[in-house]
């Protein structure tokens, strides 16, 4: 899942009080809807020519407290669901073969557990399971005919090793014989830090990533726990850079080596966002005829690498402009990307590499120009861009 700013939105809470002539009544509306749903399920079974008595069916039957009534597996009382078969053996099995290999070296792993499920729906789901043994190697035999998905088991791979590798197709034919392309597991490390503003209080509940430097290498995910502390023992063994996720939009970055069996740590005291390393920002959002533009959306998105011990950062602010179409806002130093529409009317503008260095003064203004027209999808798809972009730079921070 992709990281993004929060945005904090009020919340109504509504209490609703039942009586019994409600809960009657629902309950009839909720036995209605069953009725509804077993004859639009036996439409079905007609139409797709599927006959009852021609498979074994099964019926589980409960009794419901609150109505009363009877449902046989989520269905309404008197449908079937038709039992998945016995796969039938073909005479003829195949076998599968491969080898799980370590990143960077293709170094043998022994002791990595290999998973083997069958996935036609028909059939009841069967599982086959091998080692690797010195070698890396493993071997599974018996397979029958069909689609089978292979992967890595990742909840029993030996310890600091990890795979980022999806499940595999595999469609196995009679007396198949095959060998696979090899798994291969990146090394892990861990990295562990304390939170706390700069102010002294403890920060807690935000998000941690871990961006190896070398590209494929996956991002480790975690976050800051209610004392200010976190730990993340899944990220790559890799240069990498950890990202603390704040509420007002910046992301912090501060680059950390990890090696196997070696903790690192990196701990990060951020200043308030009014006396973050910054200055003020002034929007103004105008038409081409220099008019004001009401309630304008404005998208900015800033990136900067860390210069001198100060953290790399990425900055998003999503903002409305005022009556009189501006945005004020406090922003980090960086390259910063400007996006501004009218959503009523449709006319927007795009600014790209506007630079906010030292020396720009307390507070700096800026206008954009709304121009031309664009539909909401338009200006949905700009904004989303916008948005992955800084998230892109997250994950491939290195220049």
């Amino acid at each position: 899942m992709r990281s993004r700013p929060w945005i904090q939105n009020a919340a109504l809470a509504a209490i609703v009080v039942f009586s019994p002539a409600m809960a009657h009544a629902q309950a009839g509306m909720e036995a209605g809807a069953a009725t509804s749903h077993a004859a639009t399920w036996a439409k079905h079974q007609k139409e797709s020519g599927t006959s009852t008595s021609a498979t074994t069916t099964k019926t589980t039957t409960k009794t419901s407290g609150a109505t009363g009534g009877k449902t046989v597996s989520g269905r309404a009382a008197g449908t079937t669901l038709p039992e998945r078969k016995t796969r039938p053996s073909s005479g003829a099995p195949g076998s599968l073969s491969g080898q799980v290999l370590e990143r960077g070296n293709a170094k043998p792993v022994p002791g990595v557990l290999v998973r083997l499920e069958s996935t036609e729906p028909q059939y009841v789901v069967e599982t086959k399971l091998a080692r690797t043994d010195s070698s890396g190697a493993w071997l599974i035999t018996d397979v029958e005919p069909g689609r089978w998905s292979l992967s890595v088991d990742n909840e029993r791979l030996p310890e600091t090793y990890a795979s980022s590798e999806s499940p595999r197709t595999l469609i196995v034919a009679k007396n198949d014989a095959q060998h696979v392309a090899p798994f291969v597991l990146y090394r892990t490390a861990c990295v562990g830090g304390h939170v706390q503003w700069a102010d002294g209080y403890v920060f807690s509940d935000a998000p941690v990533l871990v961006a190896p430097r070398r590209y494929g290498l996956p991002v480790a995910r975690g976050r800051v726990n209610g004392v200010g502390d976190y730990q993340i023992c899944s990220a790559p063994a890799d240069t990498a850079m950890i990202w603390l996720v704040l509420r007002d939009g910046r992301r912090l970055g501060s680059p950390v080596h990890l090696a196997v069996g070696q903790a690192a740590t990196v701990d990060f005291h951020p200043p308030s966002e009014d006396n973050m390393p910054g200055t003020m920002l002034l929007i103004n959002a105008k038409t081409a005829g220099g008019q004001k533009v009401p309630f304008a959306r404005v998208l900015m998105v800033g990136r900067r690498l860390g210069v001198a011990g100060e953290p790399s950062v990425v900055f998003v602010r999503d903002a409305n402009a005022n009556r009189e179409g501006e945005v004020l806002a406090h922003v980090p130093y960086g390259t910063y990307e400007i996006l501004g529409w009218n959503p009523r009317q449709g006319e927007w503008g795009r600014v790209e590499q506007f630079v906010i260095a030292r020396g720009s003064g307390e507070s700096f203004e800026h206008e954009i120009t709304l121009r031309g027209s664009s539909s909401a999808a338009e200006q949905a798809a700009w904004r989303q861009e916008l948005l992955d972009r800084a998230d892109d730079f997250q994950i491939h921070w290195v220049p």
